[in-house]
């Protein structure tokens, strides 16, 4: 298996998780962080956050779900430094 193949399972085990929290239709403020802060993660703490948002969504609905994701966010995109043009 090649380098390039290697790498595109790597984007497909994780993506899902991607999609999966942009269809929660997130409003623009938070969906413009999420995909900054993302995309800095490693995929093991993307894999580890999505764990968490996927229990918080069955078990307390979608809205507590986004509630958690946007504290996540708010405080990954502080610590990381990620600057994010929410204007």
């Amino acid at each position: 298996m090649g380098f390039k193949s290697r790498l595109q399972r790597i984007a497909d085990w994780f993506q899902p998780a991607y999609n999966k929290i942009k269809a929660w239709e997130l409003p623009p403020e938070l969906s413009k962080t999420f995909d900054a802060v993302w995309n800095a993660l490693s995929p093991d703490i993307q894999k580890g956050l999505w764990a968490l948002l996927k229990v918080m969504h069955k078990k307390f609905g979608p809205e507590k779900a986004k509630e958690l994701l946007a504290q996540a966010m708010n405080y990954l995109k502080g610590i990381l430094n990620i600057d994010v043009d929410n204007s």
